[in-house]
C-alpha cells in the first residue's frame, strides 16, 4: 500500500512539474485519448441533452433561434434518443409514442436474435475516424506552457496555455485551423482528463484554397467535462460560435450551445425501472 501511494505521488508530482512543451504534449495526447474513449461510452448512459442554435445577421443581431430538449434512454438495453421539447413546447404525445413504439419494436426484434445475429444487426456507432484523425493533430499542432493551477469542482487542474507551434504544417485539411488557434486547456492533475477547453481562431483560416471554405477570425470554442460518481468523465457543456464561408457562396454566422445532465448508467436505469414497475404492481 505504501509503495502504491508513493508511486501515485511520483506520477502526480511529475505531471505537476512538467514544464517543457514535449512533456505537456505527452499529457495532452493521453488526455485526448481518454476523451475519445469516453465519447464511445456515452451510449451506455441515459442522459438529457439541451441544445440551443442561433443564427445571426451580418450586424450581429439574432436572425433565428431554435432549442431542442432530448433524452437518451433505453428499451431493454437498446439506446434511443427522443425529443421531448422543441422551442420550449412539448413534443406532441402522438409523436413521442411513435418513437417509443419503434424503440420497443426494435428491442423485441434484437431480443429474438442469436448473439451473432444481434451483433450483426445492432446499429453501429457513427464512424468518428475523420474527426479523430483531425483531433489527433491537436497535441502536435500547438505549443503548450503551464501557466498555473486552478481548482474546479474541488479537483486540482493544470492550466495550459496553447499557441500555434512554429513551422508545423497540418496533415489533415481540417486541422489547418490549429495553425491559427490560441487558448487554454485545463487538465485534471490526478487523472489527466481534460476538464475545460477555451479556444479562439485569431486569424481567418482558408481551407482547400477557399473552395471548401473559410473559418473566420473570432470563431470560439468552449468545452466543459465533469467526473461522474462512477469515475467516468463525460461532457457537461460545449459551445461554438463561428462565422464561416462555405463553398465560396454561402456565409454562416451561428452559435450552438449544448448542455448535458442527469447521467445514469444503463445498468442503473434498468434497475430503477424494474424497481418502479414492482412498486406500481
Amino acid at each position: 500500500m505504501l509503495l502504491s501511494r508513493t508511486l501515485c505521488f511520483c506520477v502526480l508530482a511529475g505531471a505537476c512539474l512538467a514544464q517543457s512543451p514535449e512533456e505537456l504534449r505527452t499529457i495532452l495526447r493521453e488526455s485526448l485519448d481518454k476523451v475519445q474513449k469516453a465519447d464511445q461510452q456515452m451510449g451506455d448512459y441515459a442522459y438529457q441533452r439541451y441544445n440551443v442554435r442561433r443564427e445571426f445577421n451580418t450586424n450581429g443581431s439574432v436572425k433565428a433561434e431554435r432549442t431542442v430538449l432530448a433524452r437518451h434512454g433505453f428499451e431493454d438495453g437498446y439506446g434511443f434518443m427522443q425529443q421531448v421539447q422543441r422551442d420550449g413546447k412539448s413534443v406532441p404525445d402522438a409523436e413521442q409514442k411513435l418513437i417509443q413504439d419503434a424503440a420497443r419494436a426494435r428491442a423485441a426484434q434484437l431480443r429474438s436474435m442469436s448473439p451473432a445475429e444481434r451483433a450483426q444487426a445492432e446499429p453501429q456507432t457513427r464512424s468518428r475516424a475523420p474527426e479523430h484523425s483531425f483531433l489527433k493533430e491537436f497535441p502536435d499542432a500547438l505549443d503548450y506552457k503551464k501557466v498555473g493551477e486552478e481548482t474546479i469542482d474541488g479537483r486540482r487542474t493544470l492550466v495550459l496555455e496553447c499557441t500555434p507551434r512554429p513551422g508545423y504544417t497540418a496533415t489533415n485539411m481540417r486541422a489547418r485551423v490549429f495553425e491559427k488557434v490560441r487558448g487554454k486547456v485545463w487538465i485534471d492533475a490526478a487523472q489527466s482528463e481534460i476538464v475545460r477547453v477555451d479556444a479562439e481562431v485569431f486569424e481567418t483560416v482558408t481551407i482547400g484554397w477557399g473552395m471548401i471554405g473559410k473559418v473566420q477570425k473570432g470563431t470560439r470554442f468552449h468545452l466543459e467535462r465533469r467526473r461522474l460518481p462512477d469515475g467516468n468523465w463525460l461532457p457537461e457543456s460545449q459551445s461554438i460560435r463561428f462565422s464561416a464561408r462555405i463553398l465560396v457562396f454561402k456565409t454562416l454566422a451561428q452559435e450552438e450551445i449544448t448542455r448535458y445532465s442527469e447521467y445514469r448508467h444503463k445498468s442503473t436505469v434498468t434497475a430503477l425501472d424494474r424497481l418502479g414497475t414492482q412498486r406500481q404492481n
